[in-house]
């Protein structure tokens, strides 16, 4: 128990007021009521997301995919533009 909450409960029990308190009966019959209407006023969950995970990996996937084939055609026009470079000039 908190120290204000300690506090609270000495306060409360010595008020003037003290014995005009309902039952405890009534009081947990307001409570439960209460929390019966909170449960029914509250908004519904949301929906979850249409699989978005699936769509996400497919394009990291396809995305990778795509930039290997332009490394793999970037290497390999540098190789032959090397190739070409040091070729021997034979139709001099």
């Amino acid at each position: 128990m908190n120290w204000r909450d300690a506090r609270l409960k000495k306060a409360l029990d010595s008020a003037p007021d003290e014995q005009s308190r309902p039952a405890e009966a009534v009081r947990s019959a307001i409570l439960e009521k209460a929390r019966m209407t909170a449960r029914a006023a509250a908004p519904p969950a949301a929906p979850a997301p249409a699989k978005p995970a699936r769509r996400n990996w497919a394009a990291l996937i396809g995305t990778v995919a795509a930039f290997g084939f332009l490394a793999v055609l970037v290497v390999d026009r540098d190789r032959l533009e090397q190739q070409v470079l040091q070729a021997p000039q034979e139709h001099q």
